[in-house]
């Protein structure tokens, strides 16, 4: 299949190398080829235990690890007899890998989704990725517990409140209506008592 030197375009080599300085293991691609997206794309190489974990049904049940995908033009829309869409007409097919050495980081684009030139901004955002993911774990690990206990002391707090305000309406029920005397004149007077 042709593919033009458009859709597969050299990324910046001074971005590469920041890259290299976060993870040797990071790279920059377009994404056109493996995700049909054309923006740049960070990618991360698999460890062979990570691999292994991921595809292992795949390597254990000796399946084809690349299979044929068609590719189809959604701008040329196939019509049935009665002049319904019914697909798209098929421009093409490629070699789909099941099992990439290389797994998705990021896609950088716009707020919007569209398409951008990799930059600074992209560097910041990925290095607190590293920082928050890979970097320190046990901090990540200690503030995830510390939130969790917050917010299991703010439900038990806010359930206490509801059960008193529960208990505290039943409470009203019952004298309003008779079931709990708060005020009676005795039907004995004790000896010495009596006013």
């Amino acid at each position: 299949m042709f593919n033009p030197a458009v859709l597969h375009p050299e990324p910046d080599p001074l971005f590469q190398r920041e890259l290299r300085l976060i993870d040797t293991n990071l790279r920059l691609v377009f994404g056109y080829e493996r995700y049909m997206v054309n923006k740049w794309v960070i990618e991360r190489k698999m460890s062979p235990e990570r691999y292994q974990a991921c595809y292992s049904t795949l390597l254990e049940e000796d399946r084809p690890r690349f299979v044929t995908q068609a590719i189809y033009d959604t701008n040329e829309p196939l019509y049935d007899d009665e002049g319904g869409m019914c697909g798209y007409k098929q421009v093409g097919s490629r070699e789909f890998d099941l099992a990439p050495e290389w797994e998705w980081m990021a896609t950088i684009e716009t707020q919007k989704g569209e398409f951008k030139q990799p930059g600074p901004e992209d560097l910041v955002s990925l290095r607190r990725q590293y920082a928050w993911n890979y970097t320190h774990p046990i901090s990540r690990a200690k503030f995830e517990q510390e939130e969790a206990e917050k917010a299991a002391k703010k439900e038990d707090e806010q359930k206490q409140k509801r059960v008193d305000l529960w208990m505290e309406s039943i409470e009203q029920a019952w004298s309003e209506h008779g079931k709990r005397v708060t005020q009676a004149v005795p039907e004995h007077q004790m000896e010495g008592t009596v006013l």
